[in-house]
């Protein structure tokens, strides 16, 4: 006990754990805060019972937010059915200025429907619910139609996706549906930080599938890197997002028993920043 106490004398500011085994802890803590009021002390009881509340109160968020994603997306079906009624010529031809709103009104939509998606998928990946559906698909197609469906959602940044495929097709035993999800969040957010171009090379290497998207953006901060695949880590950005999407990036990419992690790339001759790359490989027989 005194070694304790001297130690805490010698090093202020100091953190200390007291374990459930010790006689009088509450009284420890409090002579430990005597000699030094800055001293960071902590009952193990105590922490356990924070850890059970934090717990607690995680899935209650995860749950309020599965709700709110179901809520949302009854009325977006309706919202598209309209879309597509006014779409169609039966109920008379649109102006251009008409067609135009339409368009912004229909790019909204979708994006309201992915955050939907992923708000959903978020609740299923926490509560263990996450089954994958895994058949053999050329992941070309795939990484083709997602950013063919960016630049159609996103069509007003004027940022270029520049797309880089194979000639022979790239197989692989995948979720169609979850690995579209996770192109669509990495091209997603490379959006919200691109200045003008983002490039998406997809190879085979080795045993694996790769995936690279880059952006030419202000890269991820010191101190970042570590975090930013937790969920609602977010960067700041001229376009703000949720937080979600590369939480579950990791998640989806963990299930098929890949990899993914992100760099900052550096420009050699200027000394700096010159953008962020993300790479995800998944194998491509792991059943």
């Amino acid at each position: 006990m005194d070694e304790l106490l001297a130690q805490v004398k010698s090093n202020p500011g100091s953190t200390v754990l007291l374990g459930a085994g010790i006689a009088d802890a509450a009284q420890l803590a409090e002579r430990i805060r005597t000699i030094d009021p800055h001293a960071n002390v902590f009952l193990e009881s105590e922490v356990a019972t924070k850890l059970q509340e934090l717990s607690l109160l995680q899935r209650m968020q995860t749950n309020l937010l599965s709700m709110v994603a179901h809520d949302i997306r009854a009325p977006l079906g309706v919202i598209v059915g309209a879309i597509n009624e006014l779409s169609h010529h039966d109920v008379g031809e649109l102006n251009d200025e008409q067609k135009f709103l339409l368009g912004l009104v229909r790019r909204s939509v979708e994006r309201l429907t992915r955050l939907a998606s992923n708000l959903v998928f978020l609740g299923r990946m926490e509560s263990g619910r996450v089954e994958l559906k895994k058949r053999r698909a050329d992941v070309r197609t795939l990484v083709r139609n997602v950013a063919d469906d960016i630049r159609r959602i996103d069509a007003g940044t004027n940022i270029e996706i520049a797309v880089d495929l194979p000639e022979e097709p790239a197989e692989a035993l995948v979720d169609a549906d979850r690995f579209t999800q996770v192109v669509t969040n990495l091209l997603s957010n490379a959006v919200r930080f691109a200045k003008k171009v983002i490039r998406v090379r997809l190879q085979q290497v080795d045993a694996d599938v790769e995936l690279c998207v880059e952006d030419d953006g202000p890269g991820i901060p010191d101190g970042q890197l570590a975090k930013i695949f937790e969920r609602f880590s977010r960067l700041d950005a001229p376009k703000s997002g949720t937080g979600l999407g590369l939480a579950i990036v990791r998640g989806v990419i963990d299930a098929h028993g890949g990899s993914v992690h992100a760099e900052n790339l550096q420009d050699a001759s200027a000394n700096a920043t010159r953008g962020a790359r993300f790479t995800v490989r998944i194998p491509r027989d792991r059943s």
